[in-house]
């Protein structure tokens, strides 16, 4: 399988964790404002568990414009997640990437001689697209909160009759678990013990 011209694909290597950690990181930015990786992070965690099925995908230049990053989750299941800068979109290459996660999945399938489940996280409504177009079903929503810790945030005004203090341990445990039930326990399962 090759990515779409005037592309090229070759397996990551430890030599280009800081790359793929600052591609990563410039797609999450333009997709949800944040970064995921400080540097020398992705290394450390391809260094201790393996960059088998990784791919880093380059333009005519030889500058990266896609990365895919592969995990195996037990013996039955591969979770995969597929970046593509925004410069890039539009050409194939989510595609491209997800295929190469699939055939990862498929020779580990061959390999153990056990079904394999191809799990993955999305992040933007094209990606969810190309997702649903290629037959993946939506399972799972996750939200995420995102706190703005940079300096100048305006000051907070509280509405009338409420104020901030902080958490009382074994005194708020009740109320923190009804409001996380409220805020959140519509996405648990529903055997979760913390329903």
């Amino acid at each position: 399988m090759h990515p779409p011209s005037p592309y090229r694909a070759r397996r990551a290597s430890l030599a280009d964790a800081g790359d793929v950690g600052e591609l990563v990181n410039a797609a999450l930015k333009e997709n949800i404002g944040m970064i995921l990786y400080a540097p020398g992070e992705l290394r450390d965690m391809w260094a201790k568990n393996g960059l088998d099925g990784c791919v880093i995908v380059v333009d005519e230049d030889g500058e990266p414009s896609g990365c895919l990053l592969v995990e195996t989750e037990g013996e039955a299941s591969l979770y995969f997640e597929d970046y593509v800068l925004y410069a890039h979109r539009g050409r194939g290459l989510g595609e491209f990437l997800i295929g190469r996660a699939e055939d990862h999945a498929q020779r580990m399938a061959r390999e153990t001689q056990r079904s394999m489940a191809v799990i993955t996280n999305v992040d933007n409504d094209r990606g969810r697209a190309v997702l649903a177009d290629l037959g993946y079903e939506l399972e799972d929503r996750d939200y995420a909160m995102f706190m703005d810790l940079e300096p100048g945030r305006p000051v907070t005004t509280w509405p009338p009759g409420i104020r901030l203090r902080p958490y009382r341990d074994g005194i708020d445990d009740d109320l923190m678990h009804e409001t996380m039930v409220a805020g959140f326990g519509d996405d648990w399962p529903e055997d979760d013990d913390r329903r």
